[in-house]
């Protein structure tokens, strides 16, 4: 299996690196031949095809790592808006007892249950979703071809996917599944499916001029996985493995651990918020019990119980975060 290592030469003279993902579906075709060292009649050269390997690597997408259940479940079960509805349940029974007295109400109990049950309902949520999410990624390996033709050295020939490398000249037909990201060069009435990875039932109508500013919504651009249902044309590998949007959208899916340094702007919106939420709730119970203790307690001390003001902590940590709220994110 051919590995990442030092190449011999350089793949990216004169390439602004930070534009790669972002514009090659619209910057001029000689441009995107000379950034991949390629060109339509000849494709690629023998000797070039094997420092790009060792440059970019297989043309294979990192299979999901195994998962951590119980890991996985702790993970769910306190951390993120969870942590919040413990604090809440845990009031909640400790007004039921020792601090209902002889006489505790009922109503604290089952509170108490309420709240943990959110809980654990909104983890199994989580996992499920997670698990889900993982088993749909793997899915996409099987859908990958394991040959494909490509045109190198001026010669068309049949190569395992895994072999294919960011300037490659692949030849596509009716029937065909896209081996890696493209963009399309011919097209004789080319449409392709790409419902797996953007959920667009309809085929697309492939062009070889760009149709949008956005990568994904230009009609110039196939994508790892996406099945050709008609036509025939030509197209010059822009991504493989790892680095195709199906490889992006798995590494996010399945790396999203403490270790990961990446972080999706869903994520870290909504930890924003729960850290907001957090010292929201946790500044208006401090002021709550300061209030009761430095004036209700003793200027009208039957006005509200020691019960009561946990009681009404524990309606603070409710309204602060409706209950309902972690499992509409997961969704």
């Amino acid at each position: 299996m051919v590995t990442r290592r030092h190449s011999n030469i350089d793949l990216w003279v004169n390439t602004n690196m930070s534009r790669l993902d972002q514009d090659v579906h619209f910057i001029p075709m000689e441009s995107v031949f000379r950034r991949f060292h390629s060109n339509q009649r000849f494709g690629l050269s023998t000797a070039f095809v094997h420092d790009a390997q060792l440059h970019y690597g297989t043309n294979q997408i990192t299979p999901p790592r195994s998962q951590n259940y119980f890991w996985l479940l702790f993970q769910q079960l306190f951390m993120g808006f969870n942590s919040i509805l413990w604090l809440g349940g845990i009031l909640a029974l400790i007004a039921y007892q020792p601090l209902g007295g002889s006489n505790p109400s009922i109503t604290n109990l089952g509170l108490g249950i309420v709240l943990f049950l959110v809980i654990i309902c909104n983890a199994f949520l989580n996992i499920y979703q997670k698990l889900k999410s993982i088993k749909i990624i793997a899915s996409f390996s099987k859908l990958s071809p394991t040959t494909a033709t490509v045109r190198r050295e001026g010669v068309e020939q049949q190569i395992p996917t895994n072999e294919l490398v960011p300037g490659d000249i692949i030849l596509i037909q009716m029937g065909d599944v896209l081996p890696a990201d493209c963009r399309f060069l011919t097209c004789e009435g080319l449409k392709v499916n790409s419902a797996e990875l953007t959920g667009e039932t309809k085929p697309i109508t492939v062009t070889v001029h760009c149709t949008s500013q956005i990568l994904m919504e230009s009609t110039n651009i196939g994508f790892y996985s996406s099945f050709v249902e008609q036509g025939m044309g030509e197209a010059i590998v822009i991504a493989t493995g790892d680095n195709t949007i199906l490889g992006k959208m798995s590494g996010t899916t399945t790396t999203k651990d403490n270790s990961s340094n990446e972080t999706t702007n869903l994520h870290r919106e909504v930890n924003r918020f729960v850290l907001f939420v957090l010292v929201a709730d946790i500044i208006s119970i401090f002021i709550l019990w300061i209030t009761w203790l430095g004036w209700l307690n003793y200027s009208h001390p039957t006005f509200i119980t020691l019960t009561g003001n946990i009681l009404n902590s524990i309606g603070m940590i409710v309204s602060f975060l409706p209950v309902g709220l972690p499992s509409a994110i997961t969704l």
